[in-house]
């Protein structure tokens, strides 16, 4: 932080309100509520003086009627937090404003993640009322909240705040008022004796009738004094006239031009930064009167920026027209370059927007990562339906931008035609470095619609756009203009709608035509997605050799173009391929390298990627504590990008299968938009109706439950997609011998019974990855064993075989075999010598 003199306060310090505030800070929360002027922030201010030492970590948001807009208090919001944790400030910003639960998890998540015990946390939100968005206001309460276990919080508005009695008890909440902040008579005479100046007989009196202890009005009264400019009379005047005009005619008007000027431009902007206001003064001499000018605008040591009180900051609003046009753009410009150079996007959009200074806002966006997200687009495609058509002749990189924009917004099909539009205007040009990028960036941009549209059209021809993408190569500039683009992915890999045979060899080899030319056009995107996408074919297949052997290769190729998501995503296939094999020591090694790879990669979906694949692993093994919140928590579809909200919500429903919560996931499954969406995709298609076909089963629908799971065998029989199947462990193998048993069913036997194996064999490697991870970790494991099954696993022990078993107990030999099943699943054995091994050393034979 910059260090910076402060000019003394005229107001004193007020040991009193100074003293209520750290009284209030024996409850959780506090709230201040009272109107302008009657001192929040400067008894905030002052109060928090105490509470900046090494152990003390205070978080100050000053909100604004500008973060109304989601976006917008966003950026805001993550300030906070890069002021203290550069990496947290990033995090958080990635996630964007929580749209959904999931989203809201995520962002609380991190934030409480990165709280350290030894400090001590102190969090204010200021000007509440500004907030009329009610779901930005739910998210500030709602967070604030939650983050109450490990901080103190002070709100502060001019209406009431309503803290919901479900969220926090009355005796948990400090109150204080404007009766509370008001200047009692002894203050009022402290104050203005503290000025040295010479007061009238009753002028105390006087002043503190006529302003009822208005902490603002007995400012204003104590600097018409300092200035020797007022009497009894003019000050009772001035306090019976408004606040404007107190300001305006006893003070404003006293001020040089110069001031005047740079305080009506302050108001232009949202984030009064110091070194922003240092170089909009372009005078040491102003910034000293800002300083000392303390009634109206004050430096915050807190945030290294200035604060204009509110009043002050109306008041001004009206005399912006004053100002020339030079003076305006002049602010917005500064501001802009301010944001922009700290990585504000949305902010530094806005205010070149305000400018009407299309190229800059081209290459700001241009810069983004290739997948936007939803907002973001959003913007882009709302600053660009209002460009000049002159912009477009004269910056073609704005053709590009139109359809990443529609891309990002889901608009497939509008992005395909305006890719067509854009390139049979750009070929009719001549072919300059800017246009040959712009036609090399428009052709990979068709290339991603028509990747998408496939789904639907079947038409695997998308090659042909990335390789005319790549024969404009040569023409462009050398430097591209994204240096390293890591592209999202969907969350299958494979885009294929249609089951028919041979279909996804269709997919996979068009992509391999793709690769050569996408990674040299697009400075290594799509590297490894060829190998990827046979690994999830071969996976699905469980043609595990061929399905690792591929997805080794997709993480090497990937790593070394910095393709952090496809990494990600062939490390995931890893990661199940191991769980399948029942290989502990490999899915620490592959959990390792996801954990590496979150701290390599700047992908802007990176926590969200890892967060979905531990979630899943811990999840499977029965470690449902240390599953992220967000996908523990009560279901609220996601609504995020499709390519990272549909594989949250995948993870999602593995999740509540995992936890058998199945009534949970079959409304999940019914209410979420982007399952919904998934289902164009044969592989999320399979395995949502698989989830639907156990979650029916196991709540008594055995008609539903059947049909579901015949719907699923007729997705994948003809490709012989059987992991999803299997991958349901206990709960597949228990539907498949229902499906045996019952004439309702028409799904061949045959493969039923291939299915209940290999999902009985996939549930003991599961249950023994479990066993390791619990060992390892010293987490202790209660098995419950029934008096009956204990006696057949003892009986086993001594060496009997199972006719034996059932001869000495009186039971069938196949209720014998189902009883040691349930031993093993229990156990997580492989097989009878492995139960007796773990039963022994859990003591479970000692009876």
């Amino acid at each position: 932080m910059v260090e910076h003199n402060l000019a003394e306060q005229a107001t004193p310090s007020r040991p009193r309100v100074i003293e209520l505030i750290k009284q209030s800070l024996k409850r959780p929360l506090t709230t201040i509520v009272a109107g302008p002027g009657f001192g929040k922030t400067r008894a905030l201010y002052s109060a928090m003086q105490d509470y900046t030492g090494d152990d003390w970590i205070l978080f100050w948001l000053r909100l604004t009627p500008r973060d109304n807009s989601e976006s917008r208090f966003w950026e805001h919001y993550v300030r906070l937090f890069t002021q203290i944790n550069d990496l947290l400030g990033e995090a958080i910003a990635e996630i964007g404003m929580p749209q959904s639960d999931s989203d809201y998890h995520h962002a609380i998540s991190l934030i409480l993640g990165d709280i350290k015990p030894e400090y001590s946390y102190i969090i204010i939100i200021e000007d509440l009322h500004y907030i009329t968005n009610e779901a930005i206001r739910h998210y500030i309460l709602r967070s604030s909240v939650d983050c109450l276990s490990f901080s103190n919080i002070i709100m502060a508005s001019r209406e009431r705040i309503d803290i919901s009695p479900m969220m926090l008890a009355e005796n948990e909440v400090s109150v204080i008022t404007e009766d509370n902040l008001r200047f009692t008579y002894q203050e009022t005479e402290e104050f203005l004796n503290s000025l040295g100046t010479e007061l009238q007989p009753g002028m105390v009196d006087n002043i503190y009738t006529e302003s009822g202890g208005w902490a603002y009005g007995i400012d204003l009264v104590g600097t018409l004094l300092c200035q020797g400019a007022a009497t009894a009379s003019q000050i009772r005047q001035a306090l019976s006239s408004s606040a404007h005009q107190l300001i305006e005619h006893e003070l404003f008007l006293r001020f040089p031009e110069d001031y005047q000027r740079l305080l009506i431009r302050l108001t232009l902007i949202d984030h009064l930064a110091f070194d922003l206001v240092q170089k909009l003064a372009d005078n040491p001499g102003l910034l000293e009167q800002l300083d000392k000018r303390s009634s109206f605008i004050s430096y915050d040591r807190y945030l290294h920026a200035y604060r204009m009180h509110q009043l002050m900051a109306s008041f001004l609003a009206q005399f912006v027209d004053q100002l020339s046009e030079e003076e305006i753009e002049d602010t917005y410009r500064q501001a802009a370059r301010w944001c922009q150079e700290r990585g504000y996007t949305l902010e530094a959009i806005s205010y070149y927007q305000k400018l009407h200074d299309w190229p800059a806002i081209i290459d700001i966006a241009i810069a983004l990562q290739l997948g936007v997200d939803y907002k973001t687009g959003q913007l882009i495609l709302d600053v660009l339906e209002n460009t000049p058509p002159e912009v477009f002749e004269a910056t073609p990189a704005a053709y590009i931008l139109y359809a990443r924009a529609l891309l990002s917004l889901g608009r497939i099909a509008d992005a395909a035609y305006k890719c067509d539009e854009s390139i049979a205007i750009l070929e009719q040009r001549e072919l300059t470095p800017q246009v040959a990028e712009a036609l090399v960036w428009t052709y990979n941009n068709r290339g991603f619609a028509s990747i998408l549209m496939s789904l639907e059209t079947r038409e695997y021809t998308f090659s042909k756009y990335f390789e005319k993408a790549y024969s404009y190569l040569s023409y462009s500039d050398p430097n591209p203009i994204n240096s390293v683009v890591d592209a999202g992915i969907m969350p299958i890999a494979c885009l294929v709608g249609s089951p028919d045979a041979g279909e996804p060899e269709l997919y996979v080899d068009e992509v391999t035509r793709t690769v050569p030319f996408g990674y040299q056009t697009m400075s290594g995107c799509l590297y490894g997605t060829d190998d990827l996408t046979r690994a999830e074919v071969a996976f699905h297949r469980t043609q595990m050799p061929e399905a690792e052997r591929f997805a080794v290769q997709a993480v090497l190729k990937s790593r070394d173009k910095q393709q952090t998501e496809i990494e990600n995503r062939a490390l995931f296939y890893l990661l199940r391929i191991h769980v399948y094999n029942g290989k502990y020591t490999a899915c620490k090694s592959v959990i390792e390298q996801l954990n590496e790879l979150l701290e390599r990669s700047q992908n802007p979906n990176r926590f969200a990627l890892h967060n979905v694949i531990m979630g899943w692993y811990y999840a499977s093994i029965g470690e449902m504590d240390k599953v992220p919140a967000w996908m523990r928590s009560d279901f609220l579809p996601s609504e995020g990008a499709a390519y990272t909200s549909g594989l949250e919500d995948l993870a999602k429903c593995r999740y509540y299968a995992m936890n058998h919560d199945y009534l949970t996931l079959l409304a999940f499954i019914e209410g979420s938009p982007s399952l919904q969406s998934l289902r164009k995709i044969l592989f999320s298609r399979l395995a949502i109706l698989i989830y639907q076909a156990v979650s029916y089963y196991h709540t008594k629908n055995e008609a539903a439950a059947f049909a579901a799971l015949e719907e699923a065998y007729e997705q994948a029989l003809p490709n012989n997609l059987d992991l999803r199947f299997v991958e349901m462990g206990n709960d597949m193998r228990a539907l498949a011998s229902a499906a045996l048993k019952s004439r309702r069913c028409s799904i061949p036997k045959a493969w039923l019974e291939a299915i209940k194996s290999k999902s009985t064999t996939y549930a003991k490697r599961l249950a023994y990855i479990r066993s390791q991870f619990q060992s390892e970790h010293n987490i202790g494991v209660e098995v419950q064993l029934s008096s009956r099954e204990t006696e057949v696993l003892v009986d086993l022990s001594q060496g009997l075989s199972r006719s034996e078993i059932a001869l000495g107990r009186g039971l069938s030999v196949n209720t014998v075999k189902a009883m040691l099943q349930s031993v093993f699943n229990k156990l997580g054995a492989e097989n009878s010598k492995d139960a007796i091994r773990i039963a022994s050393t859990m003591g479970l034979l000692e009876a």
